[in-house]
């Protein structure tokens, strides 16, 4: 059984300009991107993103895409807010940042770093450690 003389006759004389073929894989990666890979990229930029508590500054330390390290002294950090997730994990923003910019920078991870502890277990321990040093910074003043 083979294909009817029309059908193999247009398949025969296709010749696909390479250009064409170009622009084609661009838009097929764009969309993979846009169906996979920013959730594989905001997956590895959690695991890559670090974050770390003092007695006087609160830390980002981020080594990918891109490496960064943000630091804000508690004394000097004026507002905090606090957001709370359903799965007992919460973020909290330092200063007039919000949470859509993370400490990841923007959904494809090279935006500016914000300091925020984003995505953390026991947000409410940490929001009363930091509240609590915060205090105590202002007492020593």
């Amino acid at each position: 059984m083979g294909l009817s003389p029309t059908i193999w006759e247009l398949h025969r004389g296709f010749k696909l300009d390479p250009s064409l073929l170009l622009g084609w894989i661009f838009f097929i990666f764009v969309g993979l991107y846009g169906l996979f890979g920013r959730f594989i990229l905001k997956i590895l930029t959690r695991r890559r993103t670090f974050y770390a508590l003092t007695d006087k500054r609160a830390l980002v330390l981020r080594t990918f895409p891109r490496k960064g390290l943000v630091s804000g002294y508690l004394g000097e950090i004026t507002t905090m807010s606090k957001d709370i997730y359903r799965n007992e994990r919460g973020a909290i923003t330092f200063g007039n940042g919000s949470t859509w910019q993370t400490p990841m920078g923007d959904d494809f991870g090279f935006g500016p770093l914000t300091l925020a502890f984003v995505n953390v277990k026991d947000v409410e321990k940490i929001y009363a450690l930091i509240d609590s040093a915060k205090r105590t910074i202002r007492g020593k003043r």
